[in-house]
């Protein structure tokens, strides 16, 4: 039996190692007895082994001659997203800002349209004074905002002239509230001067139960006491109601025509009557 030797060298193949033969080992590729130039590609890879990267391997996406969508992440998706609702957003804001600025011009321009009238409210003031035994009809009531009843019903004293005036009165006010409940009913009075007189008015308007009280200013000299007594009957009239209405008339030779704006402190309106006004050589007549 033959035992194998592991240091021995082998009998049969003279390319074993062997560890005790120091001679150097040389490929036969680089071996000048049996190096060909020519042909030495194989023996090299043999010797020499390349590390080679695998050849990509390309699948084919086409089906039914169609291309596969390419993969979409999920950040990718959430971008998307989110820029698509900024942009939504953006439209929507858009809008609402469009719609709002319309509605608001059209809103704004009604708005004015119906506050016009109100800012600038056309009053219609009727007097009456029973002369010559005229005789009040209801459709003549229609359009009115006031009834005067001038002083031919009403004495300084705060009384009626007569107890026909006084009928009369009462049946005037009966027709004027069946026809135009809204409209005003007042008394014309001349000025007077004392608080007798105020005492009288406010009498008369509790007693009557009208709406207010026009004076009339006649002397223009004594215009301060006439303001100052119109002051306290403003005041007096505030006590029975806010809502009693008090009116100044004066004739258009009233020589103290331009101080309006003080006696508009304390009255609600100004009457001034241009009746007679081409009879004036005031230089303010008409105004």
């Amino acid at each position: 039996m033959t035992h194998f030797n592991p240091y021995g060298p082998d009998p049969t193949n003279s390319d074993v190692f062997d560890p005790y033969d120091s001679t150097p080992y040389v490929p036969d590729a680089y071996n000048p007895d049996t190096f060909d130039p020519y042909n030495n590609i194989g023996s090299a890879l043999n010797y020499f082994p390349v590390r080679s990267r695998p050849e990509p391997i390309s699948i084919s996406t086409v089906i039914d001659n169609e291309y596969r969508r390419p993969y979409v992440s999920i950040q990718n998706c959430l971008s998307d997203l989110c820029g698509q609702i900024i942009m939504g957003c953006s439209v929507l804001l858009f809008l609402f800002v469009l719609i709002f600025g319309i509605y608001s011009l059209v809103s704004h321009s009604g708005h004015v349209q119906s506050t016009t009238p109100d800012q600038c409210d056309k009053q219609l003031i009727g007097y009456y004074n029973g002369i010559e035994g005229r005789n009040i009809l209801e459709n003549q009531f229609h359009n009115l905002t006031h009834a005067v009843f001038t002083s031919e019903f009403v004495n300084e004293n705060g009384s009626f002239e007569n107890s026909h005036k006084e009928q009369e009165f009462l049946e005037c006010r009966k027709k004027l509230g069946e026809s135009n409940s809204t409209a005003k009913i007042m008394i014309a009075m001349g000025f007077n001067k004392g608080s007798c007189k105020i005492d009288c008015i406010t009498s008369f308007i509790e007693k009557y139960q009208v709406d207010g009280v026009e004076l009339h200013w006649n002397h223009n000299e004594h215009f301060l006491s006439q303001l100052e007594t119109t002051r306290n009957l403003k005041n007096r009239l505030k006590k029975i109601s806010n809502s009693k209405l008090l009116g100044v008339s004066a004739s258009s030779n009233w020589s103290r025509v331009t101080e309006l704006d003080q006696v508009l402190e304390v009255a609600d309106f100004v009457n001034i009557e241009l009746h007679d006004n081409l009879r004036s050589d005031n230089l303010h007549a008409g105004v």
